[in-house]
């Protein structure tokens, strides 16, 4: 099954394999990252690898959680989350999923709630790198 983290697990692996291209770096990064390799007695690539484990370890934890709390969502919770973090308005979602804007509301609040966040441009950010495409395109379930 295609989720939306499935979408962002490959481009990890895209990026990790791309890692060992040049990167493009702020003027002054190298003189830093020597001065800090020099003073933790490392070579600047010993503490480049290091600082880039650390930030992928972080990253990776930071995915798993968004993961096991967006499955914490229910259906409709997730529905109209997903349409949210494409730039839907909450009548636009509750005319697409046949729901009141109240409703819409409600739900948007669980599930920002839920992430721990305190609104509908958080949720979007967390979740900035999630592809959604597939809720925008897809029929709306019927209602009984």
């Amino acid at each position: 099954m295609h989720t939306p983290f499935t979408y962002m697990k490959s481009r990890l692996r895209r990026a990790l394999a791309e890692a060992r291209l040049v990167l493009a770096l702020p003027p002054g990064t190298l003189e830093q990252l020597d001065a800090l390799a020099n003073q933790a007695g490392m070579t600047p690539e010993e503490l480049a690898a290091g600082l880039l484990q650390q930030a992928i370890a972080a990253r990776t934890q930071e995915l798993d959680e968004n993961v096991r709390r967006w499955q914490t969502l229910s259906e409709r919770e997730q529905q109209v989350s997903a349409l949210a973090c494409l730039g839907r308005t909450n009548p636009q979602i509750a005319a697409r999923l046949h729901l009141a804007p109240d409703t819409v509301k409600v739900y948007l609040g669980n599930a920002v709630r839920k992430f721990g966040l305190k609104g509908r441009r958080q949720l979007a950010f967390v979740l900035r790198d999630w592809d959604f495409s597939a809720y925008d395109e897809t029929e709306p379930p019927a209602t009984s």
